[in-house]
């Protein structure tokens, strides 16, 4: 046996080892004591190879897919990894979100602007502005005319502010309001101030039976009927309808809902700590007319003492007017008008109005103007009646 033969050999690519033929005889009488292995013992090790891969494929099978991931986690070479991956993933991170952070200092992207905001003055705008998963509001002063809102976005009215819809319904903000335009439907949050709304004539209802929804600190309403207004307070909400039915859910601090239908001419208070809900009365509102036709605007005066009280209050309600040489008490009509004929005494007039409904709620209010049905007296001061002049002297209210 030469070299180039000898069990280990590897063709001179390493030290070569002496010769030594006593090592030599050694390593060939250990082959020679090796067992070798029998048919049944060869057959033994393939059946438990088997069976042992057959389980590593049953186990995988059964694995959920979070399982599956964390196993290909475990089995990724860290060094492969930190090589080439995770530089590739910081990498694509960092340009994900310089991008999204140029986006945003951009302004990023407004909601449609389906809903048209007008006023003569200057008035506030924080419109609701997006990126992927981030959203915030830009605030801004509109100098005065249109400019178009979107859900989310909020007016902060200073003078009044006319919120107009597609369907032609039209919201007014009273000064020091504070509205947030619904996303998901026709509709206002309500979050400090008074609002009036009339609602469109193309407005149809969604699949909640609303045509228009107004939310507040204290409840939802949605609106089934033509117009209505409501004021939020410290202590209070207040909700009141001139035409058709409102209906209101106001869920109380304990997690229960409340619910009511305000009627025509009914006002809906909701006080803080709600745990039911008080329907008022709205207050009657009336206006002076003289016989003339001309009308007595409050605190000013009427040269005839027969007027006409004309007004809106609770549909069928009692309704009495004191003030007048005699009190008077008359119906309100179905549509919940009234117009009554009054004969006042001169001076300083206070009417008081008040409605009754049959359940015993009340509400009143009062009117205040002045009657002057006398001429001043006059005399003639001076007299040329040569030449047609005539100067004349009196007295009479400034």
């Amino acid at each position: 046996m030469t070299q180039a033969n000898l069990p280990g050999h590897n063709a001179g690519q390493t030290a070569r080892i002496a010769a030594d033929p006593v090592v030599i005889r050694a390593a060939l009488g250990g082959l020679r004591a090796e067992p070798v292995l029998s048919q049944a013992a060869i057959a033994r090790i393939t059946a438990a190879a088997i069976a042992a891969k057959q389980a590593q494929i049953a186990a995988r099978r059964s694995e959920t897919a979070w399982e599956r991931l964390a196993r290909r986690i475990r089995n990724l070479d860290a060094s492969r990894l930190g090589g080439w991956v995770l530089p590739s993933v910081v990498a694509a991170a960092a340009i994900f979100f310089l991008g999204l952070a140029a986006y945003v200092a951009m302004g990023g992207s407004a909601g449609p602007g389906s809903v048209v905001a007008s006023a003569p003055t200057p008035y506030e705008v924080r419109q609701r502005r997006s990126a992927l998963f981030l959203s915030w509001q830009n605030a801004s002063m509109v100098s005065g005319g249109e400019t178009a809102l979107g859900g989310g976005d909020v007016i902060v009215a200073t003078q009044p502010v006319t919120i107009t819809f597609p369907d032609g319904t039209i919201a007014v903000a009273q000064p020091g309001s504070e509205l947030v335009v619904l996303v998901d439907r026709p509709g206002l949050e309500l979050r400090r101030g008074e609002v009036e709304t009339s609602i469109g004539g193309s407005a149809r209802a969604g699949g909640d039976g609303a045509k228009f929804s107004l939310i507040t600190r204290r409840g939802a309403y949605r609106d089934l009927g033509t117009v209505f207004r409501a004021r939020t307070g410290i202590d209070e909400d207040f909700l009141a309808t001139d035409q058709g039915l409102v209906q209101a859910g106001v869920r109380t601090r304990s997690g229960d809902l409340l619910s009511a239908d305000v009627r025509a001419r009914e006002e809906l208070v909701v006080p803080n700590n709600v745990t039911k809900l008080d329907v008022q009365l709205q207050e009657p509102r009336a206006q002076i007319e003289t016989a003339g036709g001309e009308l007595v605007r409050p605190g000013g005066l009427s040269n005839s003492a027969k007027v006409t009280v004309t007004g809106v209050a609770f549909a069928g309600g009692q309704l009495e007017i004191a003030g007048g040489l005699a009190p008077i008490q008359t119906r309100v009509g179905p549509g919940g008008r009234f117009t009554v004929p009054l004969t006042v005494a001169e001076g300083a007039i206070r009417l008081s109005l008040t409605v009754r409904a049959d359940d015993g709620r009340a509400r009143s209010s009062d009117i205040v103007f002045m009657v002057d049905t006398m001429a001043p007296a006059l005399s003639i001061a001076q007299r040329d009646a040569a030449a047609g002049k005539f100067g004349f002297s009196g007295k009479t209210e400034a």
